[in-house]
């Protein structure tokens, strides 16, 4: 999969100083003062910004998802956590209660992403079926 990162760019809105616009690790819009426009060239203030949201991106990458990530390292790691931000109190409780018994209690948790496909859901509800 191809790594998309949040764009970070420098805003001149402002008469004197470079400001500098990214997205912190928790997806919030930050803005940084970067140095007055007259003692700072552009291309030094994109090089500091850079320098800011460098490290971001590069926590970015380690949470990122490949084919061989697990359902259950994908449900804790990507979706509970982007849900939580989301969801009232209320529904964040039933919806990560729900997906950790349902889906992480049972046997889906293994499935690795590309494993995930209709052939592998069909067998695992028709198993569940016979058991009941």
């Amino acid at each position: 999969m191809r790594t998309q990162h949040p764009k970070a760019f420098l805003d001149s809105r402002t008469r004197r100083n470079w400001a500098g616009v990214y997205y912190d690790e928790n997806g919030i819009r930050r803005y940084v003062t970067l140095g007055p426009k007259a003692d700072l060239k552009k291309a030094k203030a994109q090089n500091k910004l850079d320098q800011i949201v460098g490290p971001i991106n590069v926590m970015r990458v380690s949470r990122n998802v490949t084919a061989a990530t697990t359902l259950a390292q994908y449900v804790e790691g990507t979706y509970l956590v982007h849900g939580k931000r989301k969801w009232k109190p209320s529904t964040a409780g039933t919806t990560g209660q729900r997906l950790r018994s349902h889906i992480l209690g049972g046997e889906l948790a293994a499935l690795r992403l590309s494993e995930l496909n209709r052939l592998n859901h069909y067998r695992l509800k028709a198993g569940r079926m016979q058991d009941d």
